[in-house]
Order: C-alpha cells, then structure tokens, then sequence
C-alpha cells in the first residue's frame, strides 16, 4: 500500500461531517482520487453522536464563543451517578425530530 505522502490526490476534504461525506461520495463514485480528513478525534462534526466522557471533553473544547463555530458557551451538567458503562448511549450534537404516525 502506498503512504499517503506517495498518492496524488485529486481532492482533499477536511472534515467528516454529511455534507463532506457525501462530496467525498460522489466524488469518488465519479472515479477522483479522495483524500477525506478531520481534525476532531470523532466523525460526524455537528452531526457527531458521542459518549458522555466524549462530550464533556467535546464540552471543554467549545466553552468560549466562535464566529466560525455552529457552538458557543457549551456546558455539560451531569445530576447522580450516571449509567455504569460510559458507552451506555450516545448523545448527539445535532437536533433531531423523530416522527411518528398513530393509527
């Protein structure tokens, strides 16, 4: 396998959220040579889902304000123990709507 240094890329894509991810798709479903990096410890950028040990580092990160940031001001607060497995579930950074249809 060639080092990354080695390869000609014909297009590199920094960060992994969906609109970077699914460039990097079609990009290559079109036969370029893709090159697709984050400078976070997770994929996802907004759309992320992560533990609760990942998002008060996460937290940490974005406590002061960004223009160029989609987050400001971040805090996490945690009342009693908490699950045992830190990976119990996930939270995810982006909102979401579920729907539902009743009968």
């Amino acid at each position: 396998m060639e080092s990354l240094s080695d390869t000609k890329w014909d297009v590199v894509i920094s960060g992994t959220g969906l609109q970077q991810s699914l460039l990097a798709l079609a990009l290559s479903r079109s036969g370029k040579n893709i090159l697709h990096i984050d400078p976070n410890q997770y994929y996802g950028e907004a759309e992320a889902a992560l533990s609760l040990q990942e998002v008060k580092e996460w937290a940490a990160e974005h406590q002061s304000s960004s223009a160029n940031s989609a987050f400001s001001n971040v805090q996490v607060t945690k009342d009693g123990q908490g699950p045992a497995s830190p990976r119990a579930y996930s939270l995810a950074l982006a909102p979401n709507l579920f729907t539902q249809r009743q009968n």
